[in-house]
């Protein structure tokens, strides 16, 4: 007797891992672009393995696309518009110093970056991305622990007259330079974030309070609301 059993799907039959190991043995990128075009779940899992990409988007766009093409190692915008003012790519753990760099070519408008949790940016990276982009207002790198004190410093002077909200969340890297500089150099500076920066110490904040603070030479400005607490929630008081 026949079986009566109905086929298997592929889609049935094959799990993402497996399907991960069938698109990694495709060398021609024509041919990983025709197996994104299979199905919905063939698109995702092509596209979370993506390591480069060429694109042409604006800010929406680029926001979207940080959250499909999670695994980037290289991104090119130069095709991209140029007055890119707002992006946020929390989470993404594979954006590089190199796709900083690119934003310093190509976005030199950038206002507001969100780096929250993108532990593979460096020092170099920072420094790159100010060398272009130097009206930055506000810059989230909230558990970005391989930043330290010659990264921060660079922004401080580069974007010294637009920076007011700079959240250092967790910078294990982060000490008592980046403090004094960021001090000195940020006239506008109004949110600072530095719970969990263990580097930093009595020196450029003791006891954490403003009247020892300024005993110690250590002056921000007035509107500067500074959260020494390690809450990611804003400051609502100056200490």
């Amino acid at each position: 007797m026949a079986s009566s059993s109905s086929p298997t799907s592929i889609n049935e039959a094959l799990t993402d891992d497996e399907l991960r190991s069938i698109l990694g043995k495709l060398e021609d990128d024509k041919d990983k672009e025709i197996f994104g075009l299979v199905c919905k779940r063939w698109l995702r899992l092509q596209s979370t393995e993506r390591r480069k990409l060429a694109a042409r988007a604006g800010p929406h766009m680029l926001q979207k696309m940080a959250a499909r093409f999670s695994r980037l190692l290289e991104l090119d915008l130069s095709q991209s518009v140029s007055s890119l003012k707002s992006l946020h790519l929390a989470g993404c753990r594979f954006i590089t110093d190199e796709i900083l760099k690119s934003l310093s070519t190509y976005c030199t408008n950038l206002e507001e970056l969100g780096l929250q949790g993108c532990s593979n940016i460096t020092d170099s990276g920072l420094e790159d991305l100010v060398a272009g982009c130097r009206r930055i207002q506000f810059l989230d790198i909230n558990k970005c622990s391989n930043v330290g004190d010659s990264g921060i410093s660079s922004v401080s002077k580069a974007c010294s007259a637009s920076l007011r909200t700079l959240k250092l969340l967790d910078c294990y890297k982060v000490g008592d330079e980046s403090i004094f500089s960021l001090a000195r150099h940020c006239v506008n500076l109004e949110t600072l974030i530095i719970g969990g920066c263990r580097d930093i110490s009595d020196e450029s904040c003791p006891f954490v309070t403003k009247l020892e603070c300024d005993e110690a030479g250590l002056t921000f400005p007035e509107s500067c609301k500074v959260n020494f607490n390690g809450s990611l929630n804003e400051p609502d008081v100056l200490v």
